[in-house]
This record gives C-alpha cells, sequence and structure tokens, in this order.
C-alpha cells in the first residue's frame, strides 16, 4: 500500500514551528510521521506496535496522532 512520510529529519528551526520536543530524534534523522492509504491510524499503530513485541523490527518510540502515526529507532519501546 502506498505510505506517505510526513515528516522525518528537521532542521532546528522546522522542528520549532512544529512543536516538536527539543531532543527530537527528527532533528537526527532517527524518526519519522507516516501514514498509509486505506489503513486506519490505530491499525497501523498496533501492527508496528506489534512487530516491535515480536522483534521483527527494531523497539522505538510509537505513538498515534489524528493524521498520522510517528516511530522512531531510539532503542526501547516509548510512548507519550
Amino acid at each position: 500500500r502506498e505510505m506517505t512520510i510526513n515528516s522525518a529529519y528537521r532542521t532546528e528551526s522546522h522542528n520549532k514551528k512544529q512543536n516538536g520536543a527539543e531532543n527530537s530524534y527528527h532533528l537526527s534523522a532517527r524518526a519519522c510521521d507516516i501514514k498509509v492509504k486505506g489503513v486506519s491510524h490505530k491499525l497501523l499503530h498496533d501492527t508496528i506496535k506489534r512487530l516491535m513485541d515480536n522483534g521483527d523490527i527494531p523497539k522505538g518510540g510509537l505513538k498515534k496522532y489524528k493524521s498520522f502515526v510517528h516511530i522512531d529507532n531510539r532503542g526501547t519501546y516509548t510512548t507519550w
């Protein structure tokens, strides 16, 4: 299915405009905000979480927002 990456690497100035965290993983190109055409954000989030739990993809930050899902590769499962 078609995946859209809303945001990946961000400059500091762009991160501030997006109200990103001061230590955002986007600043080091270690995060992305995605959506998949025809897939609910809940299903996308739950699928990524299952893949992390099964060890199929590395654990990282995961958060479902209204219009996208954030995922990063910090090495441990984290949400906020």
